[in-house]
């Protein structure tokens, strides 16, 4: 939330959510929409080796800090008896009495090349949004990061996403548990169509904006000169 004070104090809001800027353009703030970008410095697609494949391996991935809509969402996808697997801080807090997630759960994170190793070499990247079952408001990283690494990624559907992705395509999405947990079925049973909407995903984020690209657009409106 922007509170009235903080009009001052800023030459400029930005908002990787859209609804969002003309809510604050009515309560008189300098506002603009700047949504998330692909990350070409760290996301990339690298081959691996064969013993990389065969370590990295598995039938889905979640890479993310513990929230409670996630925890419903990581419960009923650990019940199907795949080969998943979880990174990040909290999960082991907050799932000791639930061994199916429990023996889930891989580390705290991943850091670097061994993130993209991982979502090279799952058959899955599970993405979600912390506002899953609410009310959307914008789409996170990781639904560039994915694709950038030429990866599966599932993720809740935000009408925004249809801006960068073409659903079905480029990207899968889900909007209840009840059809995530069809769609991994489906997509586990069907390598060849997963496989190539994993290569339409990163050929579509090989041509969308850069990190790079955003920066100017915040130094555009700034009016802060680039450097040659």
């Amino acid at each position: 939330n922007i509170e009235e004070r903080e009009g001052i104090l800023y030459d400029a809001f930005f908002f990787f959510t859209e609804e969002f800027v003309p809510m604050a353009k009515d309560m008189g703030f300098n506002a603009f929409y700047l949504p998330h970008a692909v990350n070409d410095y760290m996301f990339r697609k690298i081959d691996l080796t064969q013993h990389e494949k065969d370590s990295w391996a598995c039938d889905l991935i979640f890479a993310g800090a513990w929230q409670r809509p996630r925890q419903r969402v990581i419960e009923a996808t650990a019940s199907l008896n795949i080969d998943m697997r979880i990174y990040g801080p909290k999960w082991l807090k907050h799932s000791i009495f639930n061994p199916t997630v429990l023996r889930s759960i891989k580390g705290r994170w991943l850091y670097d090349n061994n993130l993209i190793k991982q979502y090279r070499a799952a058959r899955i990247v599970l993405n979600i949004n912390s506002w899953f079952t609410k009310k959307a408001h914008g789409i996170n990283q990781r639904v560039f990061d994915v694709p950038a690494c030429s990866a599966f990624l599932l993720t809740d559907y935000i009408k925004e996403l249809e801006a960068f992705f073409e659903v079905g395509k480029e990207i899968e999405t889900y909007s209840s548990i009840e059809e995530l947990i069809d769609k991994v079925h489906f997509y586990l049973k069907n390598d060849s169509i997963r496989e190539r909407i994993a290569q339409k995903g990163y050929e579509k984020a090989q041509k969308l904006p850069t990190w790079r690209d955003r920066a100017k657009e915040i130094a555009r409106v700034l009016g802060i000169p680039l450097p040659k």
